[in-house]
């Protein structure tokens, strides 16, 4: 999916409850804050030591995580190649869901301003997606040696 975000306003479904706190978008720079933000996302895929601290040395990787009342409760990778950025290993927890994309995306756009913005959704994340701008190009394949 590939996508260059606009200002408009992201639609929600609506709700009876009481919305949840908007999550504060940060950099990940420390070593402490990954290991957080790490078990944060395997709490979501629960694969231990496939995202490694050592990315956070890579000056083509940005590592953001959403925070409330200072507790993670998602975050994505930003890498940047030659010509996009990809948005992947994004995470949520479900009550924020809504505001996930929205937040990382006006996260991403802050940071790496006039990027081309790409992610690799498939299924119901890929319609989430589409709901704040991207749109789909095609299947992605991924190699491995």
């Amino acid at each position: 999916s590939k996508s260059t975000p606009s200002k408009a306003p992201s639609t929600c479904s609506e709700s009876t409850r009481t919305p949840p706190a908007d999550p504060q978008w940060t950099v990940v720079r420390d070593i402490d804050a990954f290991a957080a933000w790490e078990a944060a996302w395997r709490a979501h895929h629960g694969q231990c030591g496939v995202l490694r601290a050592e990315l956070l040395h890579n000056p083509t990787v940005t590592v953001v995580a959403a925070q409330v009342n200072e507790r993670i409760v998602g975050g994505a990778v930003l890498h940047r190649g030659a010509a996009v950025t990809g948005i992947s290993n994004l995470f949520i927890d479900d009550e924020i869901a809504p505001l996930s994309w929205r937040g990382c995306l006006a996260t991403a756009s802050a940071l790496l301003p006039g990027e081309t913005l790409v992610g690799y959704e498939t299924g119901d994340a890929l319609e989430t997606a589409a709901r704040h701008g991207f749109h789909p190009v095609g299947p992605l394949r991924v190699w491995l040696r």
